[in-house]
């Protein structure tokens, strides 16, 4: 499914993927999940807080990935995301990772050791999934995510 650059829900987001817009008053369109995952998609253990998502290890990755974001008309297209690993061992590790042609994902960030907020350049693009993986293989080994966003001009 596609979401077009409007208002899609409102309300309390822990996680939002947003198109701002360089007009007088910013325009938004978000992608919001609130003790759920609305237009998010998950696999492995994957769960929601009061103020994040949690990617645990386990027998299986943990995948959380967006539906895809409409970014058709934008320029200088950047991800924004606060993130924080916890625990994880040598050979282990967090992948973020974007779509622009719905199939093949490239990898902007592959680490163990992670706390904080980073910019990642996306590049022109009609349209991006965002998918974050943990591959981890205890359960108290974790990607906590607080905030994440794709915006442009």
């Amino acid at each position: 499914m596609n979401f077009p650059l409007q208002k899609l829900k409102s309300g309390i987001g822990i996680i939002t993927c947003a198109i701002t817009l360089g007009l007088a008053g910013p325009v938004t369109a978000d992608v919001v999940y609130q003790a759920g995952f609305n237009h998010f998609s998950t696999s492995g253990s994957v769960s929601t807080g009061s103020a994040s998502a949690t990617l645990r290890g386990g027998d299986s990755d943990a995948i959380m990935t967006s539906s895809v974001i409409n970014t058709s008309g934008y320029n200088n297209l950047t991800l924004t995301l606060n993130r924080t690993t916890f625990g994880l061992d040598a050979g282990e590790s967090y992948i973020l990772a974007i779509s622009i042609d719905g199939s093949s994902y490239t990898t902007l960030e592959s680490t163990r050791n992670v706390n904080g907020s980073d910019t990642f350049s996306i590049g022109p693009a009609n349209s991006v999934t965002v998918k974050l993986t943990l591959d981890a293989s205890s359960y108290f080994e974790k990607l906590s995510l607080s905030a994440l966003s794709v915006n442009g001009t």
